[in-house]
């Protein structure tokens, strides 16, 4: 199956079904650095579903599955876990998919996909229909067309984001590595137009002999839609354009 083109407004995932179109690894050297890292001591559910284009229903669902935690009539019929009382998300079952099949139409998404309007529409639709509602605030702003120290402190009060994008690279956490005076990230490059649910983030300062900043590398951690890699950093520095990004609060 083959991705969107650039031609329509819609967000589909295809590409990242059939892998990325290539990797690299770079070096970053430096004298010194800082790192500001926060990630959602919840994390995010990864749940995906069998329809095609969906990526947007698929990051809208999972910001309901992390909501239902709260609010538990969400998604009638599934329940989180307790391992040994340490938090989980359920195994992915047939309330799951129905959730899916439903947004899937309050999104009015087809073969090509969903809009950003579609999107925003559907999971209002969807809160209302389990007797609530959600915020969808905008957070693009002028760092790679990211609000980006607004979009950290709702962040950190535990309010999952959805990001819209056109062209993006992710990176494995395992795979920044640190050496001696330098680092290594090795990163997949993806065309095409995807969505995906952001729980937090990894700001990275690097300075040199003098103490002068160098490179910042600025990741998302992202629900990515990924079978191979469903939990990943997103690097909106390089190789990523941002269309639009809202933080979500159902209530």
């Amino acid at each position: 199956m083959g991705i969107l083109s650039a031609r329509t407004d819609r967000y589909a995932e295809e590409i990242i079904r059939g892998g990325a179109d290539g990797s690299a690894t770079r070096s970053v050297y430096y004298t010194s650095k800082t790192i500001e890292d926060y990630v959602n001591p919840y994390k995010a559910p990864s749940f995906i579903t069998s329809k095609s284009n969906a990526c947007a229903v698929e990051a809208g669902g999972n910001v309901m599955v992390y909501y239902d935690r709260i609010f538990d009539d969400l998604i009638p019929d599934y329940t989180h876990k307790y391992i040994f009382g340490k938090f989980t998300y359920g195994t992915q079952n047939e309330a799951i998919d129905n959730m899916f099949d439903t947004l899937y139409d309050m999104m009015g998404t087809d073969y090509r996909g969903t809009s950003i309007p579609g999107f925003k529409s559907g999971m209002k639709a969807y809160a209302a229909s389990r007797g609530h509602d959600i915020n969808l605030t905008q957070f693009t702003g002028s760092y790679y067309n990211v609000n980006f120290e607004s979009l950290k402190k709702q962040l950190k009060a535990e309010k999952p984001a959805v990001i819209f994008l056109n062209t993006y690279s992710i990176t494995a956490t395992e795979d920044i590595i640190q050496h001696d005076g330098y680092d290594t990230i090795k990163h997949y490059t993806y065309k095409g137009m995807h969505a995906m649910m952001i729980y937090g983030f990894k700001d990275i300062f690097y300075y040199d002999e003098d103490a002068r900043l160098k490179q910042r590398d600025t990741f998302l951690y992202a629900s990515t839609g990924s079978e191979s890699l469903p939990l990943a950093l997103l690097d909106i520095t390089r190789l990523c354009t941002v269309d639009d990004i809202y933080i979500t609060e159902v209530v």
